[in-house]
């Protein structure tokens, strides 16, 4: 500790600060070899351009509380998600949910209905209306054939 303060005071009096030492590139150092960026080049990536296209809608009299919502601000991006397939793409969900609901219900009536008795009577009417039009819709489509194996 005293070298150092030593080696301080030696340069104060010398009149060098930190400031003052000179950063000299290293031999070779060349900024082709980094592949960055010039200094009249911008830096762009797809979220930022997505987010400066939504943002010059707006101040072009795009709708306020649409952009605040969320509402289009990845419309660049729709193109990029039509190429992705997924294997629960064709799932829909209300089936799903039916299918999961019937499940539970012949497992576990007691835990089922108890659920059932603490939901308002609105949303289990409400759900009881969304089933039966599932299992309309499937009687309409006749029966399910089996995935390949």
């Amino acid at each position: 500790r005293r070298l150092v303060t030593a080696k301080m005071k030696a340069d104060v009096e010398k009149g060098l600060k930190d400031d003052d030492a000179a950063i000299e590139p290293e031999a070779g150092d060349d900024d082709e070899q980094w592949g960055g960026f010039d200094e009249n080049e911008d830096v762009t990536n797809p979220n930022d351009e997505a987010y400066m296209s939504a943002l010059n809608k707006l101040t072009a009299g795009g709708d306020v509380s649409q952009f605040l919502l969320g509402d289009g601000w990845d419309d660049d991006f729709d193109d990029l998600e039509d190429d992705y397939h997924s294997p629960i793409d064709n799932v829909d969900e209300l089936h799903f949910v039916n299918d999961v609901l019937k499940e539970a219900y012949q497992r576990e009536p007691e835990v089922y209905q108890q659920v059932q008795g603490a939901l308002p009577a609105e949303t289990v009417a409400a759900c009881q209306q969304l089933f039966a039009a599932v299992d309309a819709q499937r009687s309409q489509a006749g029966p399910a054939t089996p995935p390949a194996s």
